[in-house]
């Protein structure tokens, strides 16, 4: 996990994806001034990053995205965000990986079953995000990812599990990862 500000470019620690592992990352961006976020491109590891979900809030100033990202012997390194052409005002982000996952599909496609998102622009909320049932009750997992545009930290929910929690101090954006397994609907 890491944060930085001020920048159209950011890389990551150095990561070392494992074979066929599914590598999803959590990006969470504001822009500067009151502008609306710019698109965002991820690369590195000789993976294809590939956006899943991507959802505006705080009154559209803030973005968080979800990409996901497969491959058979991916390299070590950081992974570049890149911002087309816009200067953030700041940037979190949380790198997770997860071994046997389903490996068909291109880029980790096969792993992803469904994606569901929700939103409030209202402080202290507790949301719900209701996914549809699922195709096996044992072996399936649900990842969660939380974006934030206050300093703060988010409370996993009952039975999930923790996997990052990453803030940028005085910036105004944090990401929040966690995981169930087996998952629920």
């Amino acid at each position: 996990s890491g944060a930085s500000n001020g920048a159209q470019s950011y890389n990551t620690a150095s990561v070392s994806p494992a074979a066929n592992a599914l590598v999803l990352v959590s990006v969470d961006q504001r822009a500067t001034n009151g502008n609306v976020p710019a698109a965002m491109t991820l690369t590195g590891n000789g993976l294809t990053y590939v956006e899943i979900t991507t959802r505006d809030f705080d009154g559209g100033q803030s973005r968080q995205h979800i990409f996901r990202a497969m491959g058979a012997s991916p390299s070590a390194g950081a992974i570049n965000i890149g911002i087309a052409g816009s200067t953030n005002q700041s940037c979190t982000w949380i790198v997770d990986q997860t071994t046997g996952t389903d490996t068909s599909g291109t880029n980790g496609s096969g792993a992803i079953v469904q994606s569901v998102t929700n939103w409030t622009d209202s402080f202290n909320t507790i949301l719900t995000v209701t996914l549809a049932a699922l195709g096996d009750a044992t072996n399936n997992a649900v990842y969660m990812a939380t974006g934030n545009a206050e300093l703060s930290t988010a409370t996993p929910g009952t039975g999930y599990t923790e996997l990052a929690d990453q803030s940028l101090a005085g910036y105004l954006t944090s990401v929040e990862t966690q995981y169930k397994v087996p998952g629920t609907t």
